[in-house]
């Protein structure tokens, strides 16, 4: 599901990309979110990276489901997008 909101103690976020049947949620991030002062909100590229994990934590604990993260480099090839997720907690049994 995209966009599926998610109700934490810290308020609502909405996942990119959600899998409630599978407990898994994931997260696509591009580095111009990190490095474009407009998308940054002042921010430093290490404070934008820190909010992102907290923002991953949060949704975990409260849906218990496991969140994954890519970006551009991953998405770009799909070997490698495939290394990235299962690296992360997919199961190869679930790839169609």
């Amino acid at each position: 599901e995209l966009q599926l909101p998610v109700a934490t103690d810290e308020g609502v976020y909405v996942p990119d990309f959600s899998w409630p049947e599978l407990r898994m949620f994931g997260e696509f991030d591009g580095e111009v979110k990190r490095f474009d002062p407009a998308m940054a909100s002042g921010r430093t590229p290490l404070q934008v990276t820190e909010a992102q994990a907290h923002r991953r934590r949060a949704i975990e604990l409260a849906t218990g489901w496991r969140g994954m993260h890519w970006g551009w480099d991953e998405a770009a090839d799909a070997d490698v997008f495939w290394r990235t997720i299962v690296a992360q907690g997919w199961k190869p049994r679930w790839r169609a």
